[in-house]
């Protein structure tokens, strides 16, 4: 027999979004008497959560990062930029690249092997 969907109430909806960010979803879930998935949909749904935590947009580069890491961001940005306007990149390839020119970053992974062809 299918379960009854119980529809959500507001008290439930203004619970998490007082307790997003402090609780895990597994102990609102406890305390709502529903389960972790369809809390965590009901977070996107509301749009109080899309996996990240709200504090996540208010933080600025430069107070997270050291000068020189921020010179090193900004760089990379630039570079990610200029080469998607360009065409459709490989991502985790164009990373690992970035990495070797400019930090001397060397990751001898298979990818490394597919970026030298070897």
């Amino acid at each position: 027999m299918p379960r009854k969907l119980r529809r959500w109430m507001p008290w439930e909806l203004q619970y998490l979004r007082d307790n997003y960010g402090k609780l895990t979803v597994a102990q609102m879930s406890e305390h709502l008497g529903r389960t972790p998935v369809s809390t965590k949909k009901r977070l996107q749904i509301a749009k109080i959560s899309n996996n990240v935590h709200p504090s996540a947009y208010n933080t600025r580069m430069e107070a997270a990062l050291t000068p020189a890491e921020c010179d090193k961001m900004r760089s990379f940005l630039r570079a990610l930029v200029h080469y998607s306007n360009i065409g459709k990149i490989d991502v985790p390839l164009f990373m690992q690249i970035w990495r070797e020119n400019e930090c001397g970053y060397v990751n001898w992974s298979s990818t490394r092997q597919k970026a030298t062809g070897g």
